[in-house]
C-alpha cells in the first residue's frame, strides 16, 4: 500500500532527489535529510514507516543515525545504503545491532530494486 512515509538520509542532494522522485512516482511520501542531525529532528516531528540511511556521512554516520531513529521511533524500519561495499561488510553487523534491518542497498541501484525493496519491507 503506497502512501507510507519514508525518510531518506544522505549527504548527496542528487541521491536524496533521486529517492524522492523514484519513490514518489509510486505513491510514497518522502522526506529528505542531508545528515544525521536533520534526520533526528525529522523523526522527532513525524512518524516514518521506513528510513533509508547512508553509511558514510559527515558528522553522525549511518550507524549512529540509525540508533537515534530507532530510539525515537522503534517501529521505523531502517535500511542502510552505501556506495562502499567494503564498509558495509565491515560495519553491517554494527548497523543491525543498532536496530537496522538486515538489508543493505549498494549504490548505484536501479529504481526497480529500490521500489521492490521498499514494498517488501512495508508489507511485513
Amino acid at each position: 500500500m503506497a502512501g507510507e512515509k519514508i525518510l531518506v538520509v544522505d549527504d548527496s542532494e542528487l541521491i536524496r532527489a533521486a529517492f524522492e522522485e523514484k519513490l514518489g512516482e509510486v505513491g510514497y511520501q518522502v522526506v529528505r535529510a542531508s545528515n544525521g542531525e536533520e534526520a533526528i529532528e525529522a523523526a522527532k516531528k513525524e512518524q516514518f514507516d521506513l528510513a533509508y540511511v547512508d553509511l558514510v556521512m559527515p558528522g553522525m554516520d549511518g550507524i549512529e543515525t540509525c540508533k537515534a531513529i530507532v530510539e525515537i521511533s522503534p517501529k521505523t524500519k531502517v535500511v542502510l545504503i552505501s556506495g562502499y561495499p567494503d564498509r558495509v561488510e565491515e560495519r553491517g553487523k554494527d548497523f543491525i545491532s543498532a536496530g537496522g534491518e538486515d538489508i543493505f542497498l549498494l549504490k548505484p541501484f536501479s529504481k526497480e530494486k529500490l521500489v521492490e525493496t521498499t514494498r517488501e519491507l512495508l508489507k511485513a
